[in-house]
């Protein structure tokens, strides 16, 4: 399943409606108008954090017209094919040698049950009082890249249990991450996409980066395809809207 190409992202249409999923390019290059839809609200936040991450990373706009042209218009389907062509390996979530955000050949003694993977169904006593064992036993493919992708960003600290981890979530360790949000997914998508401007004023540490190479996968954040390494962070957004807070403070 790839993010790029598949339809994996659980939406319904505004102003009301069923459940569906779409695909990255319908999202931004159609002009429908939807809303995320899971169970959740943190992988609701999630799912919005991975979409506007990928398009930040793959479909940055040079100037502040060209990114209001995006939060106005769908983006052209050609630029959108031309933007994705070079990156299309790094979004498979079963590729044979990187699937997205894993690692292949991890041996355990233990295998980790799949609830693991969603914050407060499991890993204290108690959970055991409000969670039945293995209330998730298997989840979709789209739902799964959320998921690792809601994991790896959210979490204090990849390792933890009483060794403590050895890395920090994607997202630094702010308390709060602030979105600005739009009349529908689409917009908001854009709205908390930097223009390449503001990135070179934000970010003075990007560097000139090396050949794109799928192994790179796990760092997919930190690329973009201009050719330089972004800074990993996830910063509060000064644009006006409304917005989602997506962590308590603390």
């Amino acid at each position: 399943m790839n993010l790029l190409i598949e339809e994996w992202i659980p939406v319904r249409p505004l102003p009301a409606g069923a459940m569906d999923k779409i695909g990255l390019k319908q999202l931004l290059c159609g002009d429908g108008k939807w809303e995320v839809c899971l169970p959740r609200d943190d992988m609701e936040l999630a799912a919005i954090q991975l979409l506007i991450s990928i398009t930040q990373v793959l479909l940055t706009p040079k100037t502040p017209e060209e990114l209001k042209t995006r939060i106005a218009k769908p983006l052209p389907e050609s630029e959108y094919d031309a933007a994705i062509k070079p990156y299309a390996g790094w979004f498979q979530l079963d590729h044979p040698k990187y699937p997205f955000m894993q690692v292949r050949g991890v041996v355990a003694k233990i295998i980790t049950p799949m609830d693991k993977l969603f914050a407060g169904i499991t890993g204290s006593e108690n959970c055991c009082f409000v969670n039945e064992p293995n209330v998730v036993s298997q989840i979709c493919s789209g739902c799964a890249a959320i998921a690792l992708f809601n994991q790896a960003s959210c979490s204090p600290s990849f390792g933890g249990g009483s060794e403590g981890g050895f890395k920090n979530g994607l997202r630094g360790s702010a308390p709060i991450t602030t979105l600005v949000q739009g009349n529908h997914l689409r917009q908001t998508v854009w709205l908390n996409v930097l223009n390449e401007t503001n990135l070179l004023q934000i970010i003075p540490s990007r560097c000139p980066a090396q050949a794109a190479s799928p192994g790179l996968h796990s760092q997919m954040a930190r690329r973009s395809p201009q050719g330089y390494i972004l800074d990993g962070s996830i910063r509060p957004l000064g644009a006006a809207g409304r917005m989602i807070y997506t962590h308590p403070p603390g």
